[in-house]
């Protein structure tokens, strides 16, 4: 990440869309671990977090179609 020292520093949208697709993917990645370990010890939480990243991997999807424009 940039740092802000005095005046702001802008960042390239197509930057930004990177940025913001490598978070999301970290995030998703983060959610598998734990669906992996959840399995037999929580199914509602697996459930759950199943859901959570199936949503994420749509904006994801989203955001990697913006990447090659």
């Amino acid at each position: 990440m940039k740092e802000i020292k005095g005046d702001r520093e802008f960042v390239k949208v197509s930057e930004t869309v990177t940025l913001s697709a490598d978070a999301m993917k970290t995030t998703i990645d983060s959610l598998r671990g734990a669906i992996e370990k959840l399995g037999d010890l929580d199914p509602i939480s697996e459930d759950m977090c199943i859901r959570i990243s199936a949503a994420l991997e749509k904006h994801l999807w989203m955001l990697q179609a913006q990447e090659v424009v």
